[in-house]
């Protein structure tokens, strides 16, 4: 299992790959704390792009719509849903996986 922090291309967990040989070992999943939901290097998700192109599971524990969920119903944080969703309508999926 991979664990990293975020998640946006998916280049460094590709770059990974190549140190779990198998058989002595495989990858049978990537956790990340936050799935930012850009585009990678096409029109899917980096998240979508790395299930099909590598086939591997991923799981995250919070994505940008989440918290931009969170922000447009925390008053306190209103100031924040505007640019987060400037970046998410800037570098972000048609629609979330």
């Amino acid at each position: 299992m991979i664990v990293d922090d975020v998640i946006t291309a998916g280049t460094a967990v590709r770059a990974s790959l190549p140190f779990f040989n198998p058989p002595e070992s495989r990858v049978s999943g990537l956790i990340i704390a936050l799935d930012r939901q850009e585009r990678g290097n096409d029109e899917r998700s980096a998240v979508t792009a790395l299930v099909q192109d590598v086939g591997i599971r991923v799981i995250s524990i919070v994505g940008l719509s989440d918290i931009l969920t969170y922000v447009l119903n925390t008053p306190s944080l209103a100031e924040w849903a505007k640019p987060i969703a400037d970046y998410r309508d800037t570098y972000g999926v048609a629609t979330t996986d």
